[in-house]
């Protein structure tokens, strides 16, 4: 069983002076003290994230009576001590009164409110024996019916993260950015990955995809995992949507098996997806244009192209007005010539329309029809009825290659001796694995695709 678990409190907080000074008249326990502490400050963190409107200040945080005193009996008495408001040192916790349907909820002092957090570490062995099933890995059903190769390697004595160096670049980015809503998130995330809090869910009914804490934890903090004490590695499709896009169209009329296990009377899109695939008649040259730029990785800056004649279509728009404005909305900053950006703002839209409602994101879909009028036309007809249809069908696809075709099979090939973790349209493996991973998907793509897409490998460094 693991012998301690991490915290978060605040960094000005000396509860051991508090309990000094002002000895409790009832038996406590230090380490649960701090568990409460920690427990309204990481359901603020994802409590904000899931409201961004709602500052700090305003939150106060529902702790469950029930829960706490699975902890601890006299919960109660840890509670009222917390927050008592002592001569000269005020309180740590504000409390809210119980209403109908809401239990008492909490939020930190002012005095200890926005500060630096640092950790504590629980080490009483009783109040561990309870955290430890609470927090446990948890696998969503689904997954150990489905894809139960790929549990073993979602394991928390395998994967670890750097904790000092996570947690101290997560303070060089709050002292950049002054984000403390973002950096209160990177610090309960950092923490949940140390503490081997994982969980893998799948989602069947809407991308397909598995979600697990890797594909839950921040991108800026991924060079600070390891796995088995190596550094890991990600080969991923590059165009993926554009990618499945394709093979779905390029095989619309064709019997195709991969296909045919998607797509069946399952789904909720089926029956308007069959009716659309009668209206289309796709052209052949169109496809061919549209495979040769995701092959090439060129498909974004033909759209990039496609923005700066706009202006001719929406005439509220000056010459590169688009371009520009997208630029300084997404960086926040002014364009300083560099094409990669146009092309990630370009991606960012474009792939927003391909989901969003058909009465949305109307300059967008001009530019993409000026190039794929057929593809276009398809993809309006499909999302008439539920503009979601879209995002399920190509994202649906994805999952069935990435985690039947791709991932099953190499797990089964190289016997489990590769590290395997899925993160949507990539494979992350160890660095040293990396190269014969990325052989092993283009074999495999080509094979069961019928081409190779673009795939990109990048260390997380």
């Amino acid at each position: 069983m693991q012998k301690t678990y991490s915290i978060l409190v605040p960094e000005n907080l000396d509860l051991e002076a508090r309990l000094k000074q002002f000895p409790p008249d009832f038996k406590y326990n230090i380490d649960f003290f701090y568990l409460i502490i920690h427990f309204v400050i990481k359901n603020l963190a994802y409590k904000i994230d899931k409201n961004k409107e709602i500052t700090t200040e305003k939150l106060f945080i529902g702790l469950s009576s029930t829960t706490l005193q699975s902890f601890c009996r006299n919960y109660n008495e840890h509670i009222d001590y917390l927050i008592e408001n002592f001569s000269g040192a005020g309180r740590i916790l504000w409390r809210r009164p119980y209403t109908k349907g809401h239990s008492f909820s909490y939020k930190l002092s002012p005095f200890y409110a926005n500060k630096k957090l640092k950790i504590y570490t629980i080490t009483d062995q009783n109040l561990m024996k309870k955290i430890k099933p609470k927090f446990a890995l948890k696998i969503q059903p689904s997954v150990r019916k489905h894809y139960s190769f790929l549990t073993s390697y979602l394991d928390p004595k395998k994967i670890t993260v750097q904790l000092s160096d996570a947690l101290n670049h997560n303070e060089r980015l709050y002292l950049e950015n002054s984000d403390y809503q973002k950096y209160l998130l990177n610090a309960s995330k950092i923490l949940k990955m140390n503490n081997g809090e994982f969980y893998m869910t799948h989602k069947p009914e809407t991308d397909g995809r598995i979600h697990t804490s890797l594909s839950g934890f921040p991108k800026e903090f991924r060079k600070f995992l390891r796995y088995e004490n190596s550094v890991l590695a990600e080969i991923d499709i590059s165009a993926s949507v554009p990618t499945f896009l394709f093979f779905i169209l390029s095989n619309l009329t064709n019997n195709n098996c991969h296909l045919n296990s998607i797509i069946n009377s399952t789904k909720t899109y089926y029956n308007h997806y069959m009716l659309v695939k009668k209206r289309v008649a796709l052209c052949s040259k169109e496809l061919e244009q549209f495979q040769i730029q995701i092959g090439e990785g060129t498909l974004y800056e033909r759209f990039v192209d496609g923005f700066h004649t706009i202006h001719l279509f929406d005439e509220r728009l000056k010459p590169d007005e688009y371009l520009l404005s997208a630029v300084e909305k997404k960086f926040n900053r002014k364009f300083d010539g560099d094409m990669d950006d146009l092309i990630k703002v370009v991606k960012t839209n474009m792939l927003s329309m391909l989901n969003a409602k058909p009465n949305t994101f109307v300059n967008e879909k001009a530019v993409f029809q000026s190039y794929f009028p057929k593809m276009h036309f398809f993809i309006t007809e499909l999302k008439k009825k539920n503009h979601r249809f879209y995002s399920y069908l190509t994202l649906q696809t994805e999952s069935y290659f990435m985690l039947n075709i791709v991932a099953r099979q190499l797990n089964k090939d190289f016997r489990k001796k590769i590290p395997l973790l899925t993160l949507h349209d990539c494979i992350v493996t160890t660095e040293d694995k990396a190269s014969i991973v990325k052989t092993f998907m283009e074999t495999t793509f080509l094979k069961e695709l019928g081409f190779v897409p673009m795939l990109k490998s990048k260390t997380w460094v």
